[in-house]
């Protein structure tokens, strides 16, 4: 159903200077008459998605697009226009692309091309709100040496351009014989909040297939990618299942799930050449890889603050381990404060880490083969008696901590939230000083913490935004992602 709406005082009011807004009023697809005229108009006058991109990139300045809740497919079938003729939609200017919401207006690329190519020679941003991409596809590419700009079957980002994004889905897009990431390729910048990468793959199987992310890959020295309030799961590629970052470019996690991803390598992230990372109030949980967890490798600074590393474990056989891995000299370059890093594994070198740096209140689970350069404040050996993932309030799934992380955090550096917005830190224990939980949850109301049995929340929070519309990856391959493209 097409339904139309009114355009927001706020979205007016944000709006560019001497912007175009164009309201597109209908779900088909079809070309502009006269891009450049100032009217989106095909030739039967309809503004279409296709028409409004078209219009937008052919004026000066940045432009507004507004969508109504529908299922926009892009049905005029070409690969290799870069006109946003027909495929993919190519953007090449500043632009706002809003919808009703991730759940009810729908950016399918109907299987044929990459979804949105977001290109430019100047620099430039791109905006997206309330809106869901999915169902690009891509087959056989050349590999020219690197991975960058191969990819992108959601969403492609150029160099030199900022892709914004809040309250957007990227989700079941696919791939075959493609060297790049499938959701996301980014040597851009990407700034996102309330961000759900979900069931973007490869489909060849782990350890034949070529994507270098199932998810994202950030690439370049000028590239960036920070996403707070997002969900990043069930995503499979080759060489990482959620992110890979490459070429010197940075990462920022803060209040994010990385769940349920496989690869044939890092079941999590892949820092290859990597700049600063930071993890903060991230729950990396249950992905499959060699690690299971994160690499860390060509001199990338990680650093992990109140967070969760629990459940990761090997997609191959003979694993070396199954938390995180990092393979630089000493004890490497992974720092950890108030982080829980247990239950990960088995690996046939270590199950929960294999060299790290401790800036204190951190929880290790296994000592097998962990080789961490640890505090007094620091718990070594102890069980973290976590919680099975859940909606414990927030944008995300949490895990809820057992009594050995409960207000045995440090309190220095500790984040002023958790995971899911809650303040730190509080009495969880009930012993009438408030000090922080280790990872990526901070409980309170000591009198509920074991009422349920198992570390129950006695508070209640909103309940995370699920997508209500049926996942693509319910379909089989054949019907939905022809091969050999």
């Amino acid at each position: 159903m097409f339904t139309r709406r009114l355009l927001p005082i706020a979205l007016l009011a944000s709006a560019p200077i001497g912007a175009a807004t164009f309201h597109v009023d209908i779900v088909g697809d079809s070309i502009d008459a006269l891009p450049g005229d100032g009217s989106c108009a095909d030739a039967g006058g309809h503004c279409s998605l296709r028409a409004a991109v078209q219009e937008g990139n052919a004026l000066a300045g940045g432009d507004v697009i507004v969508l109504d809740a529908g299922t926009y497919v892009l049905s005029l079938a070409g690969i290799g226009d870069d006109a946003a003729l027909t495929g993919d939609l190519d953007i090449v200017d500043e632009l706002e692309l809003h919808g009703a919401g991730a759940d009810t207006t729908l950016i399918d690329g109907s299987a044929l091309d990459r979804v949105l190519d977001l290109r430019g020679s100047i620099p430039h941003t791109v905006r997206l709100e309330d809106l869901t991409v999915r169902d690009g596809f891509l087959g056989t590419n050349t590999w020219t040496g690197g991975f960058s700009g191969l990819g992108g079957v959601g969403i492609r980002v150029g160099a030199g351009t900022t892709l914004a994004m809040s309250h957007v889905d990227i989700r079941d897009n696919h791939s075959a014989n493609m060297f790049g990431a499938v959701a996301i390729d980014n040597a851009g910048c990407i700034e996102g909040d309330h961000v759900r990468i979900v069931g973007n793959t490869d489909l060849e199987d782990v350890g034949s297939g070529s994507a270098v992310s199932g998810g994202i890959e950030t690439n370049g020295e000028g590239s960036c990618l920070v996403l707070d309030d997002s969900e990043i799961s069930g995503n499979r590629g080759d060489l990482s299942g959620a992110i890979h970052v490459d070429g010197g470019a940075s990462l920022t996690l803060r209040r994010t799930l990385v769940a349920d991803n496989v690869a044939r390598f890092a079941g999590g992230l892949e820092l290859n050449i990597g700049g600063e990372v930071l993890l903060e109030n991230v729950t990396i949980s249950g992905n499959a890889g060699h690690p299971g967890a994160i690499l860390n490798d060509g001199g990338t600074r990680l650093t992990l603050v109140d967070s969760t590393v629990t459940g990761n474990h090997g997609s191959v056989l003979g694993t070396t381990v199954g938390g995180i891995l990092d393979v630089h000299g000493g004890f490497g370059l992974t720092f950890l404060r108030n982080t829980i890093l247990a239950g990960n594994g088995p690996g046939s070198n270590a199950d929960d880490c294999r060299n790290g740096q401790s800036l204190g209140g951190n929880l290790i689970g296994s000592l097998h083969g962990c080789q961490i350069d640890s505090l007094p404040s620091d718990q070594l050996g102890v069980s973290a008696a976590l919680a099975p993932l859940a909606d414990n309030g927030g944008f995300t799934r949490t895990h809820l901590p057992g009594a050995n992380a409960i207000d045995h955090g440090i309190d220095t550096g500790c984040v002023s939230e958790d995971q899911r917005g809650v303040a730190r830190p509080q009495d969880g224990d009930g012993d009438g000083v408030a000090h922080c939980d280790i990872g990526a949850v901070e409980m309170g109301d000591a009198d509920a913490i074991f009422a349920n049995g198992f570390d129950g929340a006695a508070t209640s929070y909103p309940s995370p935004r699920m997508p209500a519309f049926e996942s693509a990856a319910q379909m089989s391959a054949a019907e939905r992602w022809p091969q050999g493209r």
